[in-house]
C-alpha cells in the first residue's frame, strides 16, 4: 500500500515550508523503498483521481497547507488563481469510501475541528492541530514524525518523539503560521493546547498507537476486541461444556474469546462473588440446556434471572445450547433462539456435526 502526499501551497499566502515538506517526505520514503503518490497541487478531482489510480491501495493520506477546524484548503482553478475549500464532512466521507485510509495527518492550522468526520468514516487516527503552527514547525514536525515511524517506532512512539523535538526548539506561533482559511468563532484557538495531537479511533487501549508503519502500510487493520463468554451448566454435564471449549480452544488461543465457567472458579469463600463477576463481565452467556441444568435449583435462582437481565437490557447475548433432550419451550429463556438452529440436542448419537455448526454460529458472533 502507499502513501499519498497532497500539497495545495496557497496563491495569494505561499507557505514555503509546505511545499519543502511533501517534497523531503517524498525524498525520504523513496530512499526507504516506500511508494509514494506525489500530488504536490491538489485539487479535489485530484485527489479523487489519485484514489481511483490506486484502488484500495492508499493507507496514509498526509496533508500540507492552509487548513482550520472545518475544511483544509485545496487548488481549483490554475487560470483563475483561485483556491477552494474541502470541507471535512464531505471528505472524510469520500475518504471513508476507499475503505483503505488508515491514518489522515492534517499538516495545517487547526485542523482539529476536522477528526470526528475522519473517525466516523473509518480512519483508524488522525494527527491533527489543535491551533496555527509556525510553517517550518509544521515542516519540521513532518520530518521527524516520518522518520521515526519508518525506523521501526510505533505510530504512538513517533508521534511523541517528533512533538518533544519541536517543543524543545520551537518559535512562536505568530510568524509565518499555515493561516486559518476563516475565521472560526466557535472553535477558538487554545494556545495553551500542544500544537499536536494523535487521536486514535479505538477508545480500548488504542492498539493502532502500535502499529508501526510497515503494518500500517501492509494494510492493518486492528484486532477485534475480546469477546468475554460465561458458560451456565449443570455438573453433570461437564463433558459437553468441555468437548465445546476444545471445539472453541483456537479463537481462545487467537485472543478473539475469553471462555469462563463455574470451572473457572477458585473454590473459597468469594466463589459467588467470582461468579457474579464473571456474569457481568460476559458478552455471551451460554446454556447447556439439559435435564440435569432444568432440575438445578443453583442455576434457577441467582444466575439465571441475571443473564436474562443482561440480555434484556442488551449488555449481553443469552444463547441456550441444547445438549440433552428436555421440555425447556416453557421455561423463561423458552422463546430465544437455541443453538443447534434446528434443536435436535448435541448429545443425540446421530447429531455428529452439531459442535462445528456451534462453534461456527459463535465465532460469526464474535466477528460481527
Amino acid at each position: 500500500m502507499k502513501i499519498l502526499l497532497a500539497c495545495a501551497n496557497s496563491r495569494s499566502r505561499p507557505l514555503e515550508g509546505a511545499d519543502k515538506e511533501i517534497l523531503a517526505l517524498n525524498d525520504l520514503f523513496k530512499a526507504k523503498n516506500i511508494q509514494a503518490v506525489l500530488n504536490q497541487a491538489a485539487t479535489l478531482s485530484g485527489i479523487s483521481q489519485n484514489m481511483l489510480d490506486n484502488p484500495r491501495n492508499i493507507a496514509i493520506l498526509h496533508y500540507s497547507g492552509h487548513a482550520n477546524a472545518k475544511a483544509i484548503e485545496l487548488w481549483e482553478d490554475a487560470e483563475q488563481n483561485l483556491n477552494k475549500n474541502a470541507y471535512a464532512d464531505g471528505l472524510a466521507q469520500f475518504v471513508g469510501a476507499q475503505n483503505c485510509v488508515r491514518v489522515v495527518f492534517l499538516n495545517g492550522c487547526s485542523s482539529q475541528g476536522q477528526i470526528n468526520a475522519f473517525l466516523k468514516n473509518g480512519v483508524k487516527a488522525v494527527i491533527a492541530t489543535n491551533k496555527p503552527v509556525n510553517d517550518s514547525i509544521a515542516e519540521s514536525f513532518a520530518r521527524h514524525f516520518y522518520t521515526a515511524w519508518i525506523s521501526g517506532k510505533s505510530l504512538g512512539e513517533a508521534f511523541t518523539g517528533a512533538l518533544g523535538l519541536i517543543k524543545s526548539g520551537a518559535a512562536t506561533w505568530e510568524d509565518l503560521n499555515r493561516g486559518v482559511i476563516f475565521d472560526d468563532p466557535e472553535n477558538p484557538v487554545d494556545l495553551n493546547s500542544p500544537t499536536y495531537t494523535l487521536y486514535p479511533a479505538e477508545t480500548s487501549e488504542a492498539p493502532v498507537l502500535k502499529a508501526s508503519l510497515r503494518e500500517i502500510l501492509n494494510g492493518y487493520n486492528p484486532p477485534a476486541k475480546k469477546k468475554n463468554i460465561f458458560v451456565i451448566h449443570a455438573q453433570e454435564d461437564k463433558a459437553f461444556h468441555d468437548s465445546l471449549y476444545m471445539q472453541m480452544k483456537p479463537m481462545e488461543r487467537k485472543g478473539l474469546i475469553g471462555w469462563n465457567s463455574a470451572d473457572t472458579l477458585t473454590f473459597d469463600s468469594a466463589v459467588d462473588d467470582q461468579y457474579q463477576l464473571l456474569m457481568e463481565n460476559a458478552d455471551i452467556i451460554l446454556l447447556l440446556v439439559s435435564p440435569f441444568f432444568m432440575s438445578s435449583d443453583f442455576i434457577f435462582g441467582s444466575p439465571l434471572e441475571v443473564a436474562l437481565q443482561k440480555h434484556q437490557s442488551k449488555e449481553c447475548l443469552l444463547i441456550p445450547v441444547i445438549v440433552l433432550p428436555v421440555n425447556y419451550k416453557t421455561s423463561s429463556f423458552g422463546g430465544l433462539q437455541v443453538l443447534p438452529k434446528n434443536g435436535v440436542p448435541v448429545g443425540k448419537p446421530d447429531n455428529h456435526d452439531a459442535l462445528f455448526e456451534i462453534q461456527d454460529a459463535i465465532k460469526g458472533l464474535v466477528e460481527k
